[in-house]
């Protein structure tokens, strides 16, 4: 098994309700997988039908114009389940005052530590990773939806060293 790393590309970064997030992939080594995780905290009432892949309206991996992968938090979601036969860690919870998160991994390969097809930062000019979410997207912010200035994200990427 190759030597690897996890880099933080963004940890625990405070976000608006709504908006875009783009964050520059800064390692220079083969990145196996990149997780993306995403949290909300319900209102004090509940959160009805509203699982945090659902406010996750895109996620992207950019090269200056060119997108070389875009899908909503849903089928980025399932994308992970089908490639990986396991639920990726989460916690949805309908529940007043819980904490709702959930862990989406972008691999990039057959398999975790797939250096034949990891995707190689040094092809690429400007790679970038785009997030857009929407925490009012299924329900209203407030006492029955997710509560205003909650939203948090830390994107990892999981690096193989090539000098290893």
């Amino acid at each position: 098994m190759p030597k690897y790393r996890d880099v933080y590309l963004e940890k625990g970064k405070t976000l608006d309700d709504s908006g875009s997030l783009t964050i520059d992939i800064s390692p220079i080594d083969p990145i196996s997988e990149m997780v993306i995780r995403f949290q909300a905290k319900n209102g004090s009432n509940n959160n009805k039908a509203a699982p945090i892949p659902r406010v996750i309206t895109k996620v992207e991996i950019i090269d200056g114009a060119d997108v070389l992968f875009s899908m909503d938090g849903r089928l980025a979601y399932s994308l992970s389940y089908f490639m990986n036969r396991t639920t990726p860690h989460m916690f949805f919870a309908e529940r007043g005052d819980a904490t709702q998160f959930a862990n989406i991994p972008l691999r990039f390969g057959r398999w975790l530590w797939d250096s034949e097809f990891a995707l190689d930062p040094v092809k690429f000019r400007n790679l970038q990773l785009r997030i857009t979410w929407n925490l009012a997207a299924v329900n209203a912010l407030g006492s029955t939806g997710f509560l205003t200035g909650s939203a948090k994200l830390s994107v990892v990427a999981r690096v193989i060293l090539s000098n290893a």
